[in-house]
């Protein structure tokens, strides 16, 4: 994920050339508040990006599962008489919107609009890493949300976990260990599954209530 924020006039071509393009989709929006706005943008192409695959894929359900790799992000700062506003400008390549095979997220990162305050722990302390599922290792060594795809599909594959759908979606979340990401698509936390979670990065006491505004991907290992 790309996120600039100077306007220059390389950007400003850039930006003209993706406009007219049919090979991407791309939002943009104007707001006084630099997060609203960015969050704002991105929800209107995902709006986009979905009507856009089930209209090519001819779907029956309009509201879709979608994985979008290489998502890019633009903003610029403008300076008017009544007040500093923001202008986001979000885009994606056609080629790179994928219909999900699970359910990961429907709203991409965009849907955090809280940023941690504490540091993103790095090693692991809750127990010897010799102890851990080597699916767990893997989950650890995630440290941004377009890393976290990839991972899934390749430890379903390899038989190491059998689901993993966006948290929203999990009918017994206890049942699943789960992936804590911020708005800056950053992987925040690993919680251990069952009703008293652990993080596994810090290894004390952790729980879903301590990342309100965050977003989460639940993880079913295979026992």
């Amino acid at each position: 994920m790309i996120i600039c924020a100077q306007q220059t006039d390389e950007l400003k071509k850039e930006i003209n050339k993706i406009k007219k393009s049919r090979q991407y989709l791309y939002a943009e929006t104007t707001m006084s508040d630099p997060e609203e706005a960015l969050a704002t943008a991105l929800d209107m192409l995902m709006r986009d990006a979905q009507k856009w695959i089930v209209e090519k894929k001819k779907l029956d359900d309009k509201d879709v599962d979608l994985v979008l790799t290489n998502l890019s992000q633009h903003y610029e700062k403008m300076e008017l008489s009544r007040g500093n506003m923001f202008r986001a400008f979000v885009y994606v390549k056609k080629s790179d919107i994928f219909l999900s095979q699970n359910t990961i997220v429907t709203h991409g990162p965009q849907i955090v609009l809280e940023e941690s305050e504490n540091e993103l722990p790095q090693k692991v302390v809750a127990q010897n890493s010799e102890d851990l599922p080597e699916a767990i290792l893997r989950l650890l060594a995630l440290r941004q949300y377009h890393e976290v795809p990839p991972c899934l599909e390749t430890l379903q594959k390899e038989g190491m976990i059998t689901d993993y759908k966006r948290y929203a979606s999990l009918q017994n979340p206890d049942l699943y260990v789960l992936i804590i990401y911020n708005r800056q698509a950053e992987v925040e936390a690993i919680l251990s599954e069952g009703p008293n979670r652990i993080n596994y990065r810090t290894g004390k006491p952790d729980g879903v209530a301590n990342y309100k505004g965050r977003g989460a991907i639940g993880v079913q290992l295979r026992k």
